[in-house]
């Protein structure tokens, strides 16, 4: 009876958590304010993503806001600044929207973690969507961390996957 209690408990929980997030600063809503749900996505290393993607680009988060992209579904935009092509053509600067965020009561988990402002990444991008660039979720790089990947060794891997690229 004890264990079914505690499994209802913590069911009761997990459903309060994910529903109405972790709490904190509400009123500074930037960027999504949950972990990113990557349910769906197949895992790619950087080498198929690389082959995969139109673009690929180092870029520097400028900010990011959240807006109605469809009837009452928060989206988040952030704009981004071009710092070295590595594939494809993108203009000095662009917006990436992705479905997620707070507006309002409305909560939508990003497939995405939150870009922070003036943080260095590398974007593995597909082919224009209604606001610009679509993105693989699932092969953002972010440079700069401690024990982070270093920008040399990403964009060497990447130079490999694409000049192998073709080869069987």
């Amino acid at each position: 009876m004890k264990t079914t209690r505690r499994v209802v408990a913590a069911t009761i929980i997990v459903i309060a958590v994910a529903t109405g997030g972790c709490g904190g600063n509400e009123a500074a809503v930037s960027a999504p304010v949950a972990k990113p749900a990557r349910v769906g996505f197949v895992p790619l290393t950087t080498a198929q993503a690389a082959r995969q993607a139109q673009r690929i680009a180092v870029v520097v988060s400028r900010g990011s806001r959240v807006v109605e992209g469809m009837p009452k579904t928060p989206f988040t935009r952030t704009r981004f600044t071009v710092q070295n092509l590595v594939k494809g053509r993108l203009p000095h600067s662009f917006v990436l929207e992705v479905i997620g965020g707070r507006l309002g009561d409305r909560f939508v988990t990003s497939q995405l973690p939150p870009f922070v402002k003036s943080r260095r990444y590398v974007l593995f991008l597909g082919p224009d969507g209604r606001v610009g660039p679509t993105i693989y979720p699932q092969s953002v790089i972010q440079l700069g961390r401690p024990g982070g990947p270093r920008l040399h060794d990403v964009l060497a891997s990447i130079h490999r996957s694409l000049s192998t690229e073709g080869s069987p």
